[in-house]
């Protein structure tokens, strides 16, 4: 497979928006210019992703394990089942 029919196979499978449009731009300006899109939104996608991740780690956890004895139960209770034919 050959290097722009495998960059040409990832953009047309990618879900990410801007790499088909840079793929397939014509001139220069314009894969520059959906470059810098791809670079920035990779940027933003990060950014978030991290500052959630932090946030999530940073959750306040409170474990409070307490045992309490209930009064003893004087009688257990039995279950029969009987089986009808």
């Amino acid at each position: 497979m050959a290097k722009t029919s495998a960059v040409q196979w990832f953009a047309d499978r990618t879900s990410m928006h801007g790499i088909p449009a840079l793929v397939k731009a014509h001139s220069k300006r314009s894969k520059v210019f959906w470059a810098c899109v791809c670079v920035i939104g990779m940027g933003m996608f990060l950014i978030t992703l991290i500052l959630n991740v932090k946030r999530y780690f940073e959750y306040p956890t409170v474990i409070n394990v307490e045992q309490v004895r209930g009064r003893k139960q004087s009688k257990q209770s039995r279950i029969f089942c009987m089986q009808s034919s």
